[in-house]
């Protein structure tokens, strides 16, 4: 009987770290940690309160699998921190370590901003086991997804991935899309009997429409040849 009680008690225990809200996606728990730029105390609620998304990063200058996911999260935070997606890193590196992580986030051309918190207060608030995980909170506080281990595979697929976590950055990604169709269509219209030419004009800004396509074309290669890693 006692040993039923701690089961049950361990149990809620572990679910407690997140609240559950309504339609069925938990709260962040409360947390606050220190900006390693800023050195003072930042809450977790500040920060995705902000923004259409945050992706909430756990992890550590010793972590092999952090490094190899960094340049994901710097594309990402560079891609998409214009529509309101901020990725914010919590390092737990050891104290006193601060002037080591801003060498390293330097030497990894990282430019999201970092947390630090080397008691790791993280991993009681959100009940992780390891480094690293990630999790994307909208500006509602809720945990709309959440990784275990490294984020991995194709940028732009995961970049899909998230702007379909907020209706607000698609129908704004949408509306872009749009634009430029028509744009593009007006501009073939006004020329009808200009031969076809190499345009040398800037790419126009990514859309997040072509996972499919590039995901293919990586897989293909990756066939083709075992020395071809996708990113």
């Amino acid at each position: 009987m006692i040993s039923l009680l701690v089961i049950v008690l361990t149990i809620c225990s572990q679910n407690a770290a997140f609240s559950q809200k309504t339609d069925g996606f938990p709260l962040a728990p409360k947390y606050s940690s220190i900006d390693l730029e800023t050195k003072k105390i930042v809450s977790l609620e500040s920060i995705y309160k902000k923004n259409n998304l945050t992706l909430l990063n756990l992890w550590a200058t010793w972590c092999q699998p952090c490094r190899e996911e960094i340049p994901i999260l710097e594309k990402i935070y560079q891609d998409l921190n214009k529509y309101g997606v901020d990725v914010v890193g919590v390092s737990i590196d050891r104290r006193g370590s601060e002037s080591m992580i801003t060498s390293f986030t330097n030497k990894l051309n990282m430019t999201y901003p970092i947390l630090f918190d080397p008691n790791n207060n993280f991993a009681r608030a959100f009940k992780t086991i390891g480094v690293p995980e990630s999790f994307l909170i909208d500006k509602d506080g809720q945990v709309v997804y959440r990784w275990r281990g490294p984020i991995e595979g194709n940028t732009v697929n995961i970049e899909n991935f998230i702007i379909a976590q907020s209706p607000a950055i698609s129908a704004h990604m949408n509306l872009i899309a749009h634009l430029q169709n028509s744009n593009s269509s007006s501009a073939t219209d006004s020329k009808p009997t200009e031969t076809k030419t190499i345009n040398s004009s800037p790419q126009t800004p990514l859309t997040y429409n072509i996972g499919f396509p590039l995901a293919f074309i990586g897989g293909l290669l990756s066939f083709l040849s075992p020395c071809v890693c996708c990113p």
